[in-house]
């Protein structure tokens, strides 16, 4: 289970996360999932397919990789760092294991300067459009909040497509990230 909140002016932040394991068993009356554990208990929790566009990365092979850095807020704190990526066109971001971290993929600039810009993901190797459970991501922002729990310590590869609704696919940006969670 994970909270997040959006206020009246729009703002969106994740304020805690627990995962459970969940058997379904108890109203089924045909007893046919009794025993059988729930979809949700994965690492990976699916990205709501309604509101965020999907790009298959064949459709991208013209697309340019930005050069253009993210800013990364790690923490509650609202002290931010600029990244760059590096020469392989990858973002390397780090965070803690129960810690919070929030990637605003347009940059320093703030939310609100966008100008009809939007943001989808696409499959990068080995991973199916999913994002880790207790995440959200903010396709309108941009912004992508995570409070990574106990067990979550490895590296997550990110694929993020910066469009304009109805622009030609070879003016997308793609923006890749990776996200380090270390231990304590």
């Amino acid at each position: 289970i994970s909270w997040s909140v959006t206020d009246n002016a729009g703002n969106t932040d994740g304020i805690g996360s627990r995962f459970f394991t969940i058997y379904n068993d108890s109203n089924d009356n045909n007893n046919n999932n009794k025993g059988k554990r729930s979809s949700i208990h994965s690492m990976n929790a699916p990205v709501n397919r309604s509101t965020i566009k999907r790009f298959h990365p064949d459709t991208l092979s013209n697309s340019r990789v930005s050069a253009k850095p993210v800013r990364v807020i790690n923490g509650f704190g609202h002290r931010s760092e600029t990244l760059f990526p590096g020469n392989d066109g990858k973002t390397i971001v780090r965070s803690k294991q129960g810690g919070r971290v929030e990637i605003h993929l347009n940059g320093p600039l703030k939310e609100n300067t966008l100008s009809g810009k939007r943001y989808g993901i696409y499959s990068l190797p080995g991973n199916r459009l999913k994002f880790p459970v207790g995440s959200t991501f903010d396709p309108a922002k941009g912004i992508f909040y995570w409070m990574p729990g106990p067990g979550f310590a490895g590296t997550y590869d990110f694929g993020f497509v910066e469009y304009t609704p109805g622009e030609s696919v070879d003016d997308h940006v793609i923006k890749k990230i990776t996200v380090m969670i270390e231990t304590e």
